[in-house]
């Protein structure tokens, strides 16, 4: 129950007070009703006292009783309605500004934060579970606090009537606690279950229905609806894995109500056997056992709903904690321009959207003092890190993303040909990550020399030295594990597909500029794996961003020269003059 009211009011934010002015009058609410039962009791005990002691109802106790059932059910009513339009006004309004502040939070957020969070995860969080919250979550405390409160309030009314009577309740309710304290925990680790299961039920069905136009397009209806179709019946499985849980639970959570019960019963008839207790007592003890732990029964029944709205209530919260982009940060910036509906948006491959548009090239690009852009399209960057090597960060990402098209590249031989730009990131990027050997090969000396300068182990120069020599030199006759091609053109894949290690990986990297000419038989007769790459995810900014500061990758030396915002068109002049010899120009646009 505490935890479940931490972390309800953790999001309540401003409706708080609310509900804690619901708490307060269901609290009064049960007192009442617990009022109203000790009315009936103690009419029950004056006809008793007629029936068995042969006294006389006199009308001052009909006027008591009376005026206690009224004082009751006018207290019930009016309490009543004040904890039930709290609850309502609370329990709406808490879960529209949820939905609201969420929605405003995921504006702010990175797309890589969807590499992770598929959308139909998103749109069941902000349907199912914030309309669960607003059914359920509320309504539990209610039922469990009117339960607890009435049991107890029976148990002050029978104290002073009978005391034995009043400890055995308050035993039971106390074993009756801790019972649900110890099977709760089980019953919440297969409602977390549950939760992500209903929550997948959910993003099939919401992907499914809202992306069918795509699905079709692409022949993957049969493939969609054998997802949808595997998650309603995993959702049949969860149900019933909770259901084998929480029955038997309930009923020894019943059974030991039912004990308490019985222990009242035979406690009377035990003591009026041994003449300790009265007729009249008996008969009233023995009525008032059916009802005393009514109230507490009913909220253990709650227990299973317990689970599902603490899981609810987890799942706002992380919802409600997403990162976003802080006024000042030092940032870089995520060109890319994605529609984030078609399937590859959908499921976290932005880089390959169906309407991939490139800011600078089929949007308006960023050469202005101020730009701006979307909080989806900026990833953070350290501090310390300059806005040189910031600007780095995305040439960098395109070969993060090339270099993990292998996997896990730990312990591999890995080849590069092409040591510009992008060649010479991928070959930092897979010694970065683990590669035990790395060779980078180029027509170019100076190129090779700035390799060198970054830390490549082999560097070379293919117009000297054949490249399959080359690379059983560096390798022995294993050669490599995978070559990465980051020049583009008809000699260098061509190289690539003669020399590769029978069933290696080929990765291309770079862009060809029209239709390859390549020997596909070669490639076919020698089972070669030909991998391609395209751009980049947030993930391999944050990678890239790590590998810097780890010290993995040197962005500094691929800077060739630094250009003031007034001198931008003489930029692009100098690059087209120094074509052999520039790696990376930076405009720096704060410089007048």
């Amino acid at each position: 129950m505490r935890e479940l009211l931490k972390k309800l009011y953790s999001i309540a934010g401003k409706e708080s007070q609310k509900l804690s002015r619901m708490i307060v009058f269901e609290i009064l609410k049960s007192i009442f009703e617990g009022i109203s039962l000790g009315a009936i009791l103690f009419l029950l005990l004056k006809i008793f006292e007629k029936l068995f002691e042969q006294k006389e109802v006199v009308m001052n106790d009909v006027y008591i009783v009376f005026g206690i059932a009224v004082l009751s059910v006018a207290g019930k009513i009016v309490f009543g309605y004040l904890a039930d339009r709290n609850k309502y006004i609370a329990t709406y309004n808490l879960g529209a500004e949820n939905r609201l502040y969420i929605g405003d939070k995921l504006k702010q957020v990175n797309m890589g934060y969807f590499n992770s969070n598929r959308l139909g995860h998103i749109s069941g969080g902000l349907t199912s579970v914030i309309g669960e919250l607003e059914t359920v979550g509320v309504n539990i405390i209610e039922m469990m606090f009117v339960g607890i409160i009435q049991t107890v309030i029976m148990a002050c009314f029978m104290l002073p009537f009978d005391f034995i009577t009043g400890v055995i309740i308050l035993i039971t309710l106390m074993i009756g606690l801790f019972v649900n304290a110890v099977f709760q925990n089980k019953a919440d680790q297969l409602t977390k279950k549950l939760q992500k299961l209903k929550v997948e039920l959910n993003a099939n069905t919401l992907e499914f229905v809202k992306g069918i136009g795509v699905i079709k397009s692409f022949g993957k209806n049969k493939e969609m609806l054998g997802d949808l179709e595997n998650s309603i019946s995993d959702n049949k499985k969860g149900y019933f894995n909770v259901e084998k849980v929480i029955v038997p639970v309930n009923l020894i959570f019943l059974l030991v109500f039912k004990l308490g019960m019985c222990a009242i019963i035979l406690s009377s008839i035990v003591r009026y056997s041994n003449g300790e207790l009265e007729p009249y007592k008996t008969v009233m003890l023995i009525v008032s056992s059916f009802i005393v732990f009514a109230g507490f029964e009913m909220a253990g029944s709650m227990q299973n709903l317990r689970g599902i709205a603490v899981q609810n209530l987890d799942a706002i919260t992380k919802l409600r904690d997403i990162k976003t982009i802080s006024e000042g940060q030092k940032v870089t910036i995520e060109p890319q321009v994605y529609c984030g509906h078609c399937y590859p948006c959908r499921h976290g491959k932005y880089n390959l959207c169906e309407e991939l548009k490139v800011m600078g090239f089929q949007t308006t690009g960023t050469a202005s003092e101020y730009f701006a852009v979307d909080a989806s399209k900026v990833t953070p960057i350290p501090e310390d890190m300059s806005y040189e090597e910031g600007a780095m960060i995305e040439p960098l990402a395109v070969a993060v993303h090339g270099v993990k098209q292998m996997g896990d590249v730990t312990g591999m031989n890995i080849v590069v040909i092409g040591a510009g730009p992008i060649g010479n990131l991928v070959a930092q990027s897979a010694k970065g990550m683990g590669a035990a050997k790395v060779m980078i090969t180029d027509v170019s000396d100076l190129r090779l020399e700035k390799a060198k300068e970054c830390g490549i182990d082999v560097c070379v120069n293919t117009r000297n030295k054949n490249f399959g020599e080359a690379m059983v030199e560096a390798f022995g006759s294993d050669k490599a594990d995978v070559i990465y091609d980051c020049a583009g053109n008809n000699i260098t894949m061509g190289q690539a597909i003669k020399y590769a290690r029978k069933g290696s990986v080929i990765v291309l990297v770079a862009v060809f500029a029209g239709m390859a000419e390549i020997d596909l038989a070669v490639a076919n007769d020698h089972e070669l794996d030909i991998k391609s790459t395209m751009m980049y995810r947030h993930d391999d900014y944050v990678d890239g961003i790590r590998l810097v500061n780890e010290g993995k990758v040197h962005l500094r030396p691929l800077i060739s020269k630094t250009f003031a915002f007034k001198d931008y068109l003489k930029a692009y002049q100098y690059i087209d003059d120094n074509r052999e010899t520039t790696m990376k120009v930076i405009i720096n646009v704060q410089e007048k």
